[in-house]
C-alpha cells in the first residue's frame, strides 16, 4: 500500500512540475491555445511499437522444431496420443487415380505445459498425389522414416511485415509442404494443349485457386490450428485477386477470393513496396527456409543453400501449372505441377493490429521470444526468473 502510495504521489509531483515548467516559459497569452489534456495524454508509442517494412513480428504457433533429446523423446513416448490421419493422396502413377489413405498420421497433445505434434508413417508420402507411395522420397532424403515417431514443438510463428498500413505479414520461414491440387483429371483440351481440372466433372482447371486443396488447406487446417480464437479475431478477412500471372494466359484466371490467410501471388512477390525486387531473378529477400516439421512432410530442400521452394497462388502458363520462388529466391511460372506434395507453403495473412497481435500469450518477440529453445522466455532468464 505504502508502494502505491508512493507512486501516485511521484506521478503527481511529475505533472505538477512539468506544468510549472509550461508557465514558466510561456507567455499568458499563448496559453490559452493549450490543449492540457493532450499534453499529458501517453504517446503513441506507449500503446505499442511502430512497425515498417522487414520487422518481424510473432503470432500464432505451429509445430517446427524437432524434438532431439533422448530423455524427452522417451517420456513423449510414454504420453497418451489421440491419432489422426492426414488423409494425403496417393495413386497407381495415373492421373484420375487418386485416394485419400491412412499411411501418415499425427497426434497433438500436451506434456508438461508445451504443446507437442507427434507424426508416423507406414509409407512414404509420394512426390505426386497421383503416385503410389514409395521408398527413397523427400521424407527419407530429410531423415525421416517409415514407422518411427517424431515430435515436433509447437513454437511461435515468426512473419515478416510486408505492409504495415494494412498489417500485411508472409511466414519467415516455410511452414509445411502440401499439394496445390490434391486431385489432377486428364480430360480434352484447352488453348495450350491437354487440360487438366481438380474436380471429377471438369468444370475447374487444376490451378484455379478459388476451387483449390491448398487454398482450403490454409483457411481450415492451418487456419485452425496454429490461432487462438483471440488471435483469428485479429485476423482480418482479405479480397484477393486471383488472376493468372500473366493476361496471356486469363483461361486460367480464378475468381476473387476473401480469405483470412492465403499464398502470394506473382505480382506481390515482386512489390518493391513490400521489399521485393520487381523482377524475376535470384533473390534472398525471397528466399526462405523449412522447419524440421516441413521436411518431415516431405518438403524438398536444396542441398547448396538449405532453402526451398515456395508456392504462390497465382495460375502459370497451363491448366496444371501455377508460378512458385525458386529455392535461389528466382521466379517461375511455368512446368510447376500442381499435384506435387514436395513444395513449401509459406501463408500470408493481415493482422487488423500489429502491435495488439504481439500482445497475444507467446507472441510477443520483444517479450516473450525463447532464442535457446528451453521453454523460458529470455527475458525472464535476464531478469533471474
Amino acid at each position: 500500500m505504502k508502494t502505491k502510495r508512493k507512486n501516485i504521489f511521484k506521478s503527481l509531483l511529475a505533472l505538477t512540475l512539468a506544468l510549472i515548467m509550461v508557465l514558466g516559459v510561456a507567455p499568458l497569452n499563448e496559453l490559452a491555445g493549450i490543449d492540457f489534456a493532450s499534453l499529458f495524454a501517453p504517446k503513441a508509442e506507449a500503446d505499442g511499437k511502430t512497425y515498417k517494412v522487414g520487422d518481424i513480428i510473432e503470432f500464432g504457433s505451429y509445430p517446427q522444431s524437432k524434438v532431439t533429446d533422448s530423455s524427452l523423446v522417451s517420456a513423449l513416448n510414454k504420453a497418451s496420443k489421440k491419432w489422426v490421419s492426414y488423409g494425403y493422396y496417393s495413386g497407381n502413377g495415373s492421373y484420375d487415380i487418386m485416394v485419400q489413405g491412412d499411411w501418415m498420421e499425427y497426434a497433438d497433445f500436451t506434456y508438461n505445459g508445451t504443446k507437442y505434434r507427434a507424426v508416423t508413417f507406414s509409407q512414404y508420402r509420394p512426390y505426386w498425389t497421383d503416385n503410389s507411395t514409395s521408398s527413397g522420397t523427400n521424407q527419407d532424403y530429410n531423415g525421416y522414416t517409415t514407422n518411427n515417431i517424431y515430435y515436433f514443438k509447437y513454437e511461435p510463428l515468426k512473419w515478416r511485415v510486408l505492409d504495415p498500413s494494412t498489417g500485411l505479414v508472409l511466414c519467415e520461414s516455410i511452414i509445411d509442404s502440401q499439394a496445390y491440387s490434391n486431385t489432377i483429371y486428364s480430360y480434352g483440351t484447352d488453348e495450350n494443349g491437354t487440360a487438366y481440372w481438380n474436380d471429377a466433372e471438369h468444370t475447374h482447371y487444376a490451378n484455379d485457386y478459388a476451387t483449390s486443396s491448398i487454398r482450403a488447406w490454409l483457411n481450415d487446417d492451418f487456419y485452425n490450428t496454429a490461432f487462438s480464437s483471440s488471435q483469428k479475431a485479429s485476423i482480418l478477412t482479405s479480397e484477393l485477386d486471383n488472376r493468372a500471372y500473366s493476361t496471356s494466359y486469363s483461361g486460367y484466371d480464378s475468381e476473387t477470393t476473401y480469405d483470412k490467410v492465403f499464398l502470394l501471388s506473382w505480382s506481390e512477390i515482386q512489390n518493391t513496396a513490400y521489399g521485393f525486387p520487381a523482377n524475376t531473378s535470384s533473390s534472398s529477400a525471397r528466399q526462405a527456409k523449412g522447419t524440421d516439421y516441413a521436411k518431415c512432410q516431405g518438403l524438398e530442400v536444396d542441398s547448396s543453400n538449405e532453402c526451398s521452394i515456395q508456392r504462390l497462388r497465382s495460375a502459370g502458363s497451363g491448366s496444371d501449372d501455377a508460378c512458385y520462388v525458386g529455392s535461389d529466391g528466382d521466379l517461375y511460372n511455368p512446368y510447376w505441377y500442381v499435384c506435387r506434395t514436395d513444395y513449401g507453403v509459406r501463408p500470408a495473412l493481415k493482422i487488423s493490429n500489429l502491435a495488439s497481435a504481439i500482445s497475444e500469450p507467446g507472441s510477443n518477440p520483444e517479450t516473450l521470444l525463447d532464442t535457446d529453445g528451453d521453454g523460458l522466455p529470455d527475458v525472464w532468464e535476464k531478469e533471474g526468473l
